[in-house]
């Protein structure tokens, strides 16, 4: 008596609308006519294993694209980092500087599952190196707002350059320096559009640079540009001046509209 193995997969449409996944497995029995005498199978609903191989996929595809994302940053990091250094020893300890703010965002949207985080987190992570001992002269404030992983990792990037400028040459430099970080939502203009102001007080008396570096580049150019709005640095004798305007992310939340004023002081 012959044999016919039957293993097949396929999908079916529940009456509610439903798709499911089914998995047949079995045998046909033939005669010695080559006439079919019987079967024997098992039908099972393979739905979650089915899910589960899609949801794996994902996530491999996801990982892939997010370390071939970070290699190509650490690599421009790495390669604009040893172009413009005075010294390898400047360098390196420039490099570290960078990749650990890189880290530290890195560390808060795997806490979030890279679905993104709050400009207060990115805000918090990214200035926690400067944070330390001097607290007090950092004044943060804002309403939620949504930053995508690739918006996140600009900010936090930006903001770190911002800290060292202001911890070599600005108000972060002497004792008393301070730095004032606000930002709001203007909901006057479609779609609502991010304001965000980084200014240094009671530090020396700031000087323009003779010349453009990677770190200025980054925050001008490279944050404007993934945000799609515009960045402006201004050497104001009393202190630098960063000043931010862009749209928000579909998924930013909207602080009330009567709020839009009341940080810009």
């Amino acid at each position: 008596m012959k044999q016919g193995r039957i293993n097949i997969e396929y999908r079916v449409r529940t009456p509610a609308g439903e798709v499911r996944w089914l998995h047949i497995r079995g045998q046909t029995f033939y005669g010695v006519d080559g006439q079919p005498l019987s079967m024997a199978g098992v039908s099972i609903d393979i739905t979650d294993r089915k899910r589960s191989d899609e949801h794996r996929a994902l996530l491999a595809g996801e990982l892939n694209h997010r370390v071939k994302n970070s290699m190509a940053t650490m690599q421009s990091i790495a390669y604009q980092t040893l172009r413009n250094a005075a010294s390898l020893d400047d360098a390196r300890v420039t490099l570290e500087a960078r990749l650990q703010s890189l880290a530290a965002a890195h560390d808060v949207l795997t806490r979030a599952s890279w679905e993104g985080a709050t400009l207060a987190e990115i805000v918090d992570g990214g200035l926690q190196a400067f944070r330390n001992g001097s607290a007090g002269r950092f004044k943060v404030g804002g309403p939620k707002v949504w930053l995508t992983p690739r918006l996140s990792l600009a900010f936090v990037m930006a903001l770190h350059e911002l800290a060292t400028n202001a911890v070599k040459y600005g108000a972060l430099s002497n004792d008393k320096g301070r730095v004032i970080l606000n930002w709001d939502i203007v909901d006057g203009s479609q779609p609502p559009h991010l304001w965000l102001r980084w200014e240094e007080l009671g530090g020396p008396p700031v000087v323009a640079p003779t010349r453009t570096g990677f770190g200025t580049r980054m925050i001008e150019r490279a944050l404007a540009s993934e945000l799609g709005g515009t960045a402006e640095i201004e050497y104001r004798p009393r202190g630098v001046v960063f000043t931010l305007e862009a749209p928000l992310p579909e998924r930013s939340t909207h602080a009330p509209a009567s709020s839009a004023c009341a940080a810009r002081g």
